[in-house]
């Protein structure tokens, strides 16, 4: 039994359309009876024909057992990047190894983001009370006008594994990916400025330093399928 092309917009309309338990058992009929779980090429190149969209990818993944369908975005500080950096095509998919397995993608989209890169220091609300958090970042705040560097701070402050260890630098990180507190915080401040973020919900507090300009790079959405 093989992929029927088409399949995925057929999904795409009983989704729209339908609901219940009805539409569960109509797709697990559909899938069963036209889905084939080996992962050839050929069949791998059919459901790529059919994928166009971002929100077709996660039709496909979710409605396809035993298939590996998967969406990738990456961007060029990212491991993988390398490999794909020369692909340009949204129409053409191509076949690269990766860690002893091999994979075909599809590019999707390609689109501009902006990406920021601090350092930070986290203190947890849940284990001190906010009256003490206040008098740990001041504290902070006035060594680090005196000249301790932010990583030592980090190292003795921070709460969490990533903050200590690494002095506090978070990398760079894309738009939309932090909580909103925190990432309109940085996008209001420039390279050098230390300043402190409140994420009163989820009872985190934190002082940051930025430590870079904000950035714009492309990322590329790829559709990926593990295929024999």
């Amino acid at each position: 039994m093989r992929y029927y092309p088409g399949l995925i917009k057929i999904l795409e309309h009983l989704i729209n359309k339908a609901a219940g338990s009805a539409l569960l058992a109509l797709l697990f009929i559909l899938l069963y009876s036209h889905v084939s779980f080996g992962q050839t090429r050929s069949e791998a190149q059919a459901i790529m024909d059919d994928i166009k969209t971002e929100e077709e990818i996660g039709y496909a993944s979710e409605y396809m057992p035993g298939w590996t369908i998967q969406l990738e975005k990456l961007t060029p500080n990212d491991q993988n990047w390398g490999g794909h950096e020369t692909q340009l095509k949204s129409d053409s998919p191509y076949i690269l190894a990766e860690d002893g397995e091999t994979y075909m993608y599809k590019l999707i989209a390609v689109d501009s983001i902006k990406q920021f890169r601090v350092s930070y220091i986290f203190l947890d609300g849940s284990v001190y009370r906010y009256r003490k958090i206040d008098g740990i970042r001041t504290k902070i705040l006035k060594q680090y006008a005196k000249g301790v560097p932010f990583a030592s701070l980090a190292s003795r402050y921070s709460m969490d594994v990533s903050g200590s260890v690494k002095g506090g630098d978070l990398g760079w990180f894309n738009e939309k990916t932090m909580v909103p507190e925190f990432e309109k915080s940085i996008a209001n401040h420039n390279k050098g400025e230390i300043f402190t973020v409140d994420s009163v919900l989820r009872r985190w507090y934190f002082v940051v330093l930025k430590t870079y300009e904000d950035r714009k790079v492309v990322q590329k959405t790829l559709a990926k399928i593990k295929i024999k």
